[in-house]
């Protein structure tokens, strides 16, 4: 049984260089998300999430140039499971678009593909 690998990717960053007494708030996330596994199938998904700026708390505000890859997936996946489909208040959008690259791998349209540069 093949195992899948799913990554999660910032792509890039829009920031209000100022918002409420703030700097670079962050409005805007690029993400993408990859599937691999064991046969060198792949799928992916991406997409861009807005960011709720409206209630940040200035006491816990991270600066821009603090801000981890990690820290700004947190955000990403919190809020798109806000738009949970199923509506019934669990946080599972996320979990959906993995099925969705999972189906796209699993596809024999979609095949084997790389992704990335040579260097």
């Amino acid at each position: 049984m093949n195992t899948t690998v799913f990554t999660w990717k910032i792509l890039n960053m829009e920031a209000i260089m100022s918002y409420n007494d703030l700097t670079d708030v962050v409005r805007a996330v690029y993400w993408q998300l990859e599937g691999h596994d064991d046969d060198n199938k792949y799928g992916r998904h991406w997409g861009i999430q807005q960011l709720n700026v409206d209630d940040i708390d200035s006491s816990s505000f991270t600066s821009y140039s603090s801000l981890t890859e990690s820290q700004v997936l947190t955000w990403v996946k919190e809020s798109l499971n806000l738009y949970n489909p199923q509506g019934d208040g669990n946080p599972v959008f996320t979990t959906v678009l993995e099925t969705q690259v999972q189906a796209q791998m699993d596809s024999e349209e979609i095949g084997s593909r790389r992704t990335g540069t040579p260097w």
